[in-house]
């Protein structure tokens, strides 16, 4: 069986059910080139394990899954083994996120649904549990039951393994949102780049057929269209990227 705890290298071996297509889908853009920061998995495999442990069926009314997800835990080996690759690591933060076997996949992507947020070193390893709590948790929040629902007429039905993606978080100048193909129409022609720059948030576009950009910033609009580019290259389908621009 494989490890419940995955480091990055070998993301782009294991399947999607496995880790989830959010940590494979940046491991196949790791392999070309891009700059993604340093991640680690827990696999679905915890997931499942830990919710068999709590008794906690993937169709349990969201009303009541709230008092059983505190009995969500991993495994005393999973939990000492991901506290002490966190605190050996050359990070201090980190952000926790899902990696659902179907989200951000051609067909469903979840948006926005699943719960993330972050962990640091000094937090010690209750708070690390009680963070991978939260996201795995997520699962049986209103929003994923009423997006699964509108989505994909499936309710609440059946437990998937919902992966969790660790990944050390980078301090930013600049970030944002780029896709390789216009959002709200879908057109090929037109890519949209949103970026943030502390409050304010701007947005840019370049035309793919003319390669005329435009924002405030034209540079930076061209280095993160050419990144979500490269992304639809991998994947081989359009593609919707976070990118940022660390700080020097």
């Amino acid at each position: 069986n494989p490890e419940p705890l995955q480091s990055s290298s070998p993301f782009g071996e294991r399947t999607p059910d496995l880790i989830g297509h959010k940590a494979r889908q940046l491991a196949r853009m790791a392999s070309v080139g891009a700059q993604v920061p340093e991640g680690w998995v827990l696999t679905s495999k915890a997931f499942l394990d830990a919710a068999a442990r709590a008794g906690l069926p993937g169709d349990t009314d969201p009303a009541d899954a709230a008092a059983a997800v505190v009995q969500l835990r991993l495994s005393w080996r999973t939990r000492f083994r991901l506290h002490r690759t966190l605190t050996r690591s050359a990070h201090h933060s980190f952000l926790i996120r899902s990696s659902f076997s179907a989200e951000d996949g051609a067909d469903r992507a979840f948006p926005g649904v699943f719960t993330s947020t972050t962990w640091s070193r000094g937090e010690g390893a209750e708070a690390l549990e009680a963070a991978v709590r939260r996201v795995w948790g997520s699962w049986w929040g209103g929003r994923a039951e009423g997006y699964r629902a509108a989505v994909a007429g499936e309710g609440g039905a059946g437990l998937p393994g919902l992966a969790v993606l660790i990944q050390a978080r980078v301090d930013h100048r600049r970030a944002g949102f780029a896709s390789s193909a216009d959002v709200a129409t879908g057109a090929r022609e037109r890519q949209l780049v949103e970026v943030s720059v502390g409050a304010d948030t701007w947005t840019g576009s370049r035309d793919r057929l003319t390669g005329i950009v435009d924002g405030p910033d034209p540079a930076l609009v061209q280095r993160a269209a050419d990144l979500a580019t490269r992304a639809e290259e991998v994947l081989g389908r359009p593609a919707e990227i976070e990118w940022g621009l660390a700080a020097d």
